[in-house]
């Protein structure tokens, strides 16, 4: 009987646990994969959101700038004045509407025309730290946000878009969670997958066993 014990569970050993790691090794590396598939979706999601917005304010601005260009007063500073208040109040209220934080931050004059609710020394920050056409972060209050930086080359503008990035967070933690209550299932499906091949496995064997031992 020991010897049976013995032989059915060192078989039970070369045939289920390499069935068993293999579906841990899946597990894991479809785990990695999962995981910066959604990290890198995340960055994706928020880039596009910049670059909209980008290119919606810089065509509001462009507008401004092509009416002053019209207008003929290019060299009166009221006229200059007038547009770049339109212009401003323009980006203050549509970012405002879509979830943004919106600093302008002159090149020319080394001086923040527009802070975004944000402290002078923070849109500095972000305008020193965050090159051109490139997506950046900073924590303010505590949360960590996106930051987007381009700037208006013929008002010599830096235009800093900032956004919260809880809406995106939000998202990607419930997908975390759909997947991590995937991967209990594996482990719980793992589990019955040993059962039941250790049962199916040892039954037959043990019939032959019991077999081989009556003849003898």
């Amino acid at each position: 009987m020991p010897g049976r014990i013995n032989f059915t569970r060192r078989l039970n050993f070369r045939i289920i646990a390499p069935l068993i790691l293999l579906v841990l090794i899946v597990g894991v590396g479809l785990n990695t994969i999962v995981l910066r598939f959604i990290d890198q979706f995340q960055v994706e999601s928020v880039r596009e959101d910049m670059e909209w917005a980008s290119r919606f304010t810089h065509g509001v601005i462009n507008r401004h700038f092509n009416e002053q260009l019209m207008s003929g007063g290019m060299a009166d500073n009221r006229y200059l004045r007038i547009h770049q208040s339109q212009s401003l109040g323009e980006l203050e209220d549509f970012m405002r509407q879509q979830g943004f934080r919106t600093a302008v931050y002159s090149g020319l004059r080394d001086e923040v025309i527009l802070d975004g609710g944000m402290a002078a020394e923070i849109v500095e920050e972000i305008e020193k730290g965050n090159p051109e056409d490139t997506l950046g972060t900073i924590v303010l209050d505590g949360v960590q946000h996106y930051t987007y930086h381009y700037r208006f080359e013929p008002w010599d503008w830096h235009v800093l878009l900032v956004k919260d990035i809880s809406g995106y967070a939000r998202l990607i933690t419930n997908v975390r969670r759909a997947y991590g209550a995937t991967a209990i299932l594996l482990l719980a499906a793992a589990a019955l997958l040993y059962n039941s091949l250790r049962l199916n496995i040892k039954k037959p064997i043990g019939d032959i066993l019991d077999a081989v031992s009556e003849s003898t």
